[in-house]
């Protein structure tokens, strides 16, 4: 951390966590733990015949299946905390 309080986030850590400049964060502290997390986006409502539906912004692509593969092994393994 610098004298202004900010933070660089390793590129390597950007990269897993596929962070972009320009990604908005959250910021929580739990039991002296900083926690950094992408901002959740809101979801926009979408008419699908009858029924309203979520739809997510256009600008997040899916998950990729080695991304939730990936994820998986992480928090099994223990390298990760799962997100709630």
């Amino acid at each position: 951390m610098d004298a202004a309080g900010r933070v660089v986030i390793p590129r390597a850590a950007r990269a897993a966590a596929h962070l972009e400049p320009g990604t908005e964060l959250e910021v929580r502290v739990e039991n002296g733990v900083v926690q950094l997390e992408p901002a959740v986006k809101p979801a926009r409502l979408v008419r699908r015949g009858r029924l309203l539906v979520a739809a997510r912004a256009a600008t997040q692509p899916p998950l990729r299946q080695e991304q939730v593969d990936q994820t998986l092994e992480e928090v099994r393994r223990g390298g990760s905390k799962p997100r709630r």
